[in-house]
């Protein structure tokens, strides 16, 4: 009846005012396989030389793996972008992207984020993230 709609509505609603934003950035660091492929490359530059510092190993790892993956963070954060700006930006994750497609299109076109932000939207919000949230459960 109406009263059950009701704690429905307000469990899922409260649920993405809650954990929207960890499960999105959840579900990015899983597509991106960061702490595996943080341990690869740690791996690769100790094999290739013994000359490089804790320091160096460091900043290849920042640079090949840890920035790209700020930048699209930054990208689906700040802005609703559409997928193929998205692809142009950051054309080494276009896997990535792809998997992320079903989410970043559930928005209605036109729709911008408050505060230019999604993790302020979907907490001011919360009804307008419904679809994504469903989506990102589906990856």
């Amino acid at each position: 009846s109406i009263y059950e709609g009701a704690k429905l509505y307000v469990a899922y609603n409260n649920n993405i005012k809650m954990h929207f934003g960890n499960r999105l950035r959840q579900s990015v660091n899983v597509l991106l396989n960061v702490h595996e492929r943080k341990r690869q490359l740690q791996e690769q530059l100790m094999e290739q030389g013994e000359n490089q510092t804790e320091k160096q190993m460091g900043e290849a790892i920042f640079q090949q793996i840890t920035q790209p993956y700020i930048q699209l963070k930054k990208v689906i954060e700040l802005q609703h972008v559409t997928v193929h700006a998205l692809q142009r930006q950051s054309p080494g994750l276009i896997d990535t992207v792809n998997a992320l497609k079903s989410i970043l299109t559930s928005y209605n076109q036109g729709y911008t984020f408050w505060s230019s932000s999604i993790y302020y939207d979907c907490k001011a919000r919360s009804e307008q993230h419904l679809k994504a949230f469903f989506c990102l459960a589906q990856l």
